[in-house]
């Protein structure tokens, strides 16, 4: 019931102008001015590129409490995660050449896994790609079904990401710096391994997706024979 009372109050308004797809938009905006000074006003481009990403959270916030969710918000959400990510570890790529062929695989692994998900999600007809079937690895639901964990680990990639990025402007990072015992060497490594944990749910979200989607091959096959 209470899902027919939000598509009907969906239909009276112009879904581009809900409020979380405006938090939306300015997010966009937010990137596009963040990336056009991020060689030369680095601290701005932390302060600008670090706002977008928390409004992530409060735009779902705002979706599920004022009962305006929208498909279309729900992709323009993912959209602008996924090019956010993917355009900062573009520009780490050219402050850290000797990590490029990492920083690919990184950046393959986050689009690939994040798509491949929402692709076999709308195939079970799921209607957000973060409802996890009981038959899903255990992994994603606690990714998924836990808002604590799952902003920890998307919060702390991305910071760790935004620390890589602000030390090019320090100079160079220094890996000796990070052996001893300082604030500086544990931030280092807890973000790195919050960095580490995300990489890793990542994988498990693209194989559990590649399972699903081949599961309803399988069944489609027998349907057939």
């Amino acid at each position: 019931m209470a899902n027919n009372n939000t598509i009907q109050k969906l239909s009276s308004f112009n879904v581009y102008l809900l409020i979380p797809n405006l938090i939306g938009y300015f997010r966009g905006l937010l990137l596009v001015i963040a990336f056009c000074i991020c060689f030369t006003y680095p601290y701005w481009f932390v302060v600008l590129y670090g706002t977008s990403q928390l409004l992530d959270g409060l735009d779902g916030y705002i979706a599920r409490r004022m009962k305006q969710v929208s498909l279309y918000g729900a992709v323009l959400d993912m959209v602008l995660d996924r090019v956010s990510t993917t355009a900062l570890l573009v520009i780490l790529s050219r402050f850290y050449p000797a990590y490029t062929r990492w920083i690919i695989v990184f950046m393959l692994l986050d689009v690939v896994s994040h798509f491949t998900h929402v692709y076999s999600s709308l195939l079970y007809g799921k209607k957000s790609h973060k409802a996890i079937s009981y038959n899903q690895h255990w992994i994603l639901k606690l990714y998924y079904h836990h808002k604590t964990i799952l902003a920890t680990l998307c919060i702390g990639s991305e910071a760790y990401l935004l620390y890589l990025y602000i030390q090019h402007f320090r100079g160079k990072v220094d890996l000796a710096v990070y052996t001893t015992l300082s604030l500086t060497s544990l931030v280092f490594y807890v973000l790195g391994l919050i960095f580490f944990l995300k990489q890793i749910t990542n994988i498990i979200q693209l194989l559990q997706a590649i399972k699903d989607i081949v599961r309803l091959d399988s069944e489609d096959s027998k349907r057939l024979s």
